[in-house]
């Protein structure tokens, strides 16, 4: 093997220490705080509506399932009115402060999805609209609303019976009449995750977010 001199590796180091030497030194740009967050804020939006925007399909195509399948659901029947509700606490980090800038939401619970051809969409019920009270007892508000309106709501359906909802839109109330109708009480829960896949546990069925997009 030839070797190689000293002096052409001393030649070597010191032009390259010399190309160093003069080449121009980029300053990095320090990035603006105020972009970062905006930027960081535009995808939390983005997130958020491809959630609801899952939400909203799997509702949707669960619906007429839940009510074709009543005579199969034999030990599992409940009422409904085909009718979402949340809060801002329904959503957790920064998230919650893209749900009150985006959505507009607060303490209140409000409608974010009815069911098409259901008791809510019938009786005039509207996305948007926030909810005050059942058969005149007052909606749950705060953290863990959705979860405390639930059993009220079923408690006030027993038996089928009609419920008065009072709503607030656009800055008045009114008092809306719906008839309950029976389904399949299984809840759909929207997983994130992305593996494809579905399944129930025994109580409630539960799709995945990459079923969700293999399904589109």
């Amino acid at each position: 093997m030839e070797r190689v001199s000293p002096f052409l590796v001393f030649f070597a180091i010191t032009i390259l220490i010399s190309l160093n030497g003069c080449a121009p030194v980029t300053q990095r740009t320090k990035p603006n705080d105020a972009a970062v967050e905006f930027e960081a804020e535009k995808q939390r939006e983005i997130a958020l509506k491809e959630m609801i925007g899952y939400q909203t399909r799997l509702n949707q195509a669960g619906w007429p399932i839940l009510q074709a399948g009543l005579p199969l659901c034999i030990d599992r029947k409940g009422w409904s009115l085909g009718l979402y509700v949340a809060n801002k606490y329904d959503f957790n980090g920064a998230m919650q402060d893209t749900a009150v800038n985006t959505l507009d939401m607060g303490e209140v619970l409000q409608v974010i999805f009815l069911a098409d051809n259901s008791p809510s969409t019938d009786a005039g019920l509207k996305n948007g609209d926030l909810l005050l009270s059942i058969n005149s007892q007052p909606v749950p508000i705060g953290n863990e609303a959705s979860k405390k309106f639930i059993p009220q709501l079923k408690e006030a359906m027993a038996d089928g019976k009609n419920v008065d909802l009072e709503v607030r839109r656009s800055g008045a109330t009114e008092i809306i009449n719906l008839k309950p109708v029976e389904v399949c009480d299984y809840p759909l829960v929207l997983a994130e995750d992305d593996a494809v896949n579905a399944f129930a546990d025994g109580n409630q069925i539960i799709i995945t977010q990459g079923m969700m997009d293999f399904a589109k």
